[in-house]
């Protein structure tokens, strides 16, 4: 079953605002610029794309043996038999503190840092209604979701029911 990721406003803002300003250095760079400048303006902003792409979260899906994240280029697996658990999360009650990582820029994406949660890594378009994955190994992972109340169930249940079975 697939979750679409959705954006609140500020996330798109800040995106189209960002790819205006790139655009708009790459195209004045090859208007005023020498050759040399026009090619480093070019990599730097197919950099920055490539980056908020790399990390940019899309939908997640639940299948029998975890979670997966689909991003706009490559995928995150979230395996229930390493998941300690998930839960729903409120991150508008504390602060969060940006450690390394886009503010708004195609999401809410890499380390960040709150007082009620701790460290985690964010894929998040949204900051409303998100979803804690605890791992195994201590890290945790915030993620975001249209619906996420059935995603937490569903995902619970599968949880359960591999822990479950390992425990056989």
């Amino acid at each position: 079953m697939d979750f679409k990721v959705n954006r609140d406003n500020k996330v798109w803002i800040i995106t189209v605002l960002t790819l205006a300003v790139l655009a708009s250095a790459v195209a004045l760079a090859f208007i005023y610029a020498y050759m040399v400048t026009q090619w480093i303006v070019t990599v730097i902003a197919i950099a920055i794309v490539a980056a908020g792409a790399l990390m940019c979260p899309v939908k997640l899906r639940i299948t029998s043996t975890g979670i997966v994240l689909f991003k706009l280029i490559g995928k995150k697996r979230f395996p229930y038999c390493d998941m300690k658990n998930i839960a729903l999360c409120d991150l508008q009650t504390a602060p969060n503190i940006r450690i390394f990582g886009s503010g708004g820029f195609m999401g809410y994406t890499g380390w960040f840092y709150n007082k009620q949660i701790g460290r985690f890594y964010a894929f998040i378009g949204s900051m409303y209604r998100t979803i804690l994955i605890t791992m195994n190994n201590g890290n945790q992972y915030v993620v975001s979701c249209l619906n996420p109340d059935k995603l937490v169930e569903i995902s619970r249940t599968n949880l359960r029911a591999t822990k479950n079975r390992l425990q056989k």
